[in-house]
C-alpha cells in the first residue's frame, strides 16, 4: 500500500479471522520500492496487480504528463513487478501473475480516453506476457470487471484543463460524470471470486470478465454493428457529429 497506515482495518480483520496479512509500503511507480518489498516478502506464489486509478477526460485537454502518470502506476507499475518476481516464479517452475484489468480494455467510451489507453496496453502486455512464461511454468491471467462498488470512482482524477469554464468538454465531462454516477455497480464479491479462481485453479484461464456489463462487453460489443453502436454512443452521450 502507498500509505500502509490506511490499511490498520484490512489487517485487523485478517487478524480476526486468523491470517497474517503484512501491508508494506509500495509504490508501484517507484522501481527502488518495487525491488525492495519484492526482496523483503521472499517466496511468492501469486502476484496479484491490483493498483491502479480512473483518469477521466478528453483525449484534447489531456495533457502528455496526465497520460505518462495514468500509463505510468496502470501499465508500467504492472510491468515493474512482474519483471521483479518472474525470475523467482521461473526459477521455481511455477507461479501465478493476476492483473487486473478492465472491460474498458474491449469497448470504448468518450470521456475515458486516458483509462482506455492505460487498460488496452495493460492488456496487450498481459496476453503477451502470457504465451512468454507459460513454458516455465508460470500462468498469467487477466480479471476485466466493469463498473464496481469500490473506492475507484471516488479517487478519481480528472484532466485539468476539463475543469475550467473554458473548455469545450466540460459540459460532457460533466455529463459522462453523472452517468458513470447512476451506472449499475457490481458486487465486489464477483471480483474477489475470479481473482481466487485465477489463483488457485489448475488451468487458470487468460481473461476473466466479470460485472453487470461483462456479458454485453464481451460477447455483444464484437457483433455489433459499428454504426449501430456508434449510434448509441453519440446518442447516451449526446455527441452528435455535425453534417
Amino acid at each position: 500500500m502507498r500509505n500502509p497506515e490506511a490499511g490498520a482495518a484490512l489487517r485487523q480483520e485478517a487478524s480476526a479471522a486468523g491470517w497474517d496479512v503484512h501491508t508494506p509500503a509500495l509504490d508501484v511507480t517507484s522501481d527502488e520500492q518495487v525491488a525492495r518489498v519484492v526482496n523483503e516478502v521472499g517466496r511468492l506464489d501469486v502476484m496479484v496487480n491490483n493498483a491502479g486509478y480512473f483518469c477521466v477526460g478528453p483525449v484534447e485537454d489531456t495533457t502528455p504528463a496526465e497520460l505518462q502518470a495514468q500509463l505510468n502506476t496502470n501499465v508500467l507499475g504492472v510491468l515493474r513487478l512482474c519483471r521483479a518476481v518472474l525470475p523467482g516464479f521461473r526459477n521455481a517452475g511455477r507461479g501465478r501473475i493476476i492483473n487486473v484489468s478492465s472491460l474498458a480494455a474491449l469497448a470504448v467510451v468518450p470521456m475515458l480516453g486516458p483509462y482506455h489507453a492505460s487498460k488496452m496496453a495493460l492488456q496487450g502486455l498481459t496476453e503477451a506476457l502470457a504465451f512468454e512464461v507459460a513454458p516455465f511454468g508460470v500462468h498469467v491471467s487477466a480479471i476485466m470487471p466493469g463498473p464496481f462498488a469500490t473506492e475507484l470512482a471516488n479517487k478519481q482524477v480528472r484532466v485539468a484543463a476539463s475543469q475550467s469554464a473554458s473548455s469545450v468538454y466540460k459540459q460532457h465531462v460533466d455529463h459522462f460524470e453523472s452517468l458513470n454516477a447512476k451506472a449499475p455497480k457490481g458486487n465486489i464479491a464477483s471480483v474477489v471470486n475470479a481473482i481466487y479462481k485465477a489463483a488457485t485453479v489448475p488451468r487458470p484461464r487468460l481473461r476473466y470478465a466479470v460485472g453487470p456489463l461483462s456479458l454485453l462487453a464481451t460477447y455483444g460489443y464484437p457483433v455489433t454493428p459499428q454504426w449501430l453502436y456508434n449510434f448509441l454512443v453519440r446518442w447516451v452521450f449526446r455527441l452528435w457529429p455535425k453534417t
